[in-house]
């Protein structure tokens, strides 16, 4: 897995905007009228693409795009896996972009979660309210980034407290009976 810094620069209302700030790998726009419509990336493997993530639920499939406290920190969720030109996959986790090289499982995440102890509690409730646990969902609930979410399950899984489940694109973790 590689690693590059992602450089957010100031928000811009329109793609052709964003395109004048982003010149190298790892560089990002967040485009903005009103809500955030879309991420604009400068892809971090290095390719040359600039390329639009949807923020926007109204018109389709939409990213989570989470800005933390710390000035210019975001996360995004789910991962971006390119299916074309490229093909890169990575995911953005508090400015980081983690490149994988090949496909990784989600106990390769290299980062260490804040108040791991307080989100394990936290998560174990919600698998018990209703049986599963959506790390989107609970991310809002527990006002936590959904990165520190999934390595927080994932931790949980192997300690038997919980199971892996897929349904569709999304990861969700059922309660072990």
């Amino acid at each position: 897995m590689r690693t590059v810094k992602l450089r957010l620069q100031p928000d811009a209302r329109y793609i052709c905007e964003g395109l004048a700030c982003i010149r190298r790998p790892g560089d990002a726009v967040v485009i903005k009228r009103g809500r955030a419509r879309s991420l604009l990336l400068h892809c971090p493997c290095g390719c040359g693409d600039a390329y639009p993530v949807n923020l926007d639920a109204r018109v389709g499939p939409a990213w989570h795009l989470r800005r933390s406290a710390a000035p210019n920190s975001i996360s995004l969720y789910p991962s971006v896996w390119r299916e074309s030109d490229c093909e890169s996959h990575f995911i953005i986790w508090k400015s980081n972009i983690y490149i994988f090289e090949e496909f990784m499982s989600d106990e390769t995440f290299p980062h260490e979660v804040d108040d791991a102890k307080r989100l394990q509690t936290a998560i174990l409730r919600l698998a018990d309210a209703d049986g599963s646990v959506d790390p989107d969902a609970a991310a809002e609930v527990t006002d936590a980034d959904p990165w520190d979410i999934v390595a927080v399950c994932e931790s949980l899984v192997q300690q038997g407290a919980l199971a892996k489940a897929t349904y569709g694109k999304r990861h969700y973790l059922r309660n072990v009976p």
